[in-house]
């Protein structure tokens, strides 16, 4: 008789009410995933997007340290174009002055 009322109450534990019970924790199991699954993803982007960020700095640097400054360049180049012409001149007046002199003898 034990057994029977014990079936009976356990009978009478899994009725509709469990069954609703048993429904909104499934339903409430199911949306407890989606959330950390759905802040999981966000957090992922933001750690990407942060890379993303800090390689485009990293490659800025770099290329602002290769890139030679215009005006530096520019007068570096005039004072040496100035010293080439001005050593070609010497060059010109020693092969003039070597002529006027050979063709005077």
């Amino acid at each position: 008789m034990e057994n029977e009322e014990f079936k009976n109450t356990k009978d009478t534990q899994q009725t509709p009410e469990m069954n609703e019970f048993s429904e909104d924790f499934s339903k409430k199991h199911k949306e407890g995933v989606v959330g950390p699954i759905i802040g999981s993803i966000i957090v992922i982007i933001l750690i990407i997007l942060g890379g993303i960020y800090y390689w485009n700095s990293i490659m800025e640097k770099k290329t602002q340290e290769n890139t030679p400054n215009t005006e530096e360049s520019i007068d570096q180049i005039e004072a040496e174009m100035e010293a080439d012409m001005n050593e070609l001149d010497a060059e010109l007046d020693q092969m003039e002055a070597e002529f006027n002199n050979e063709s005077n003898i």
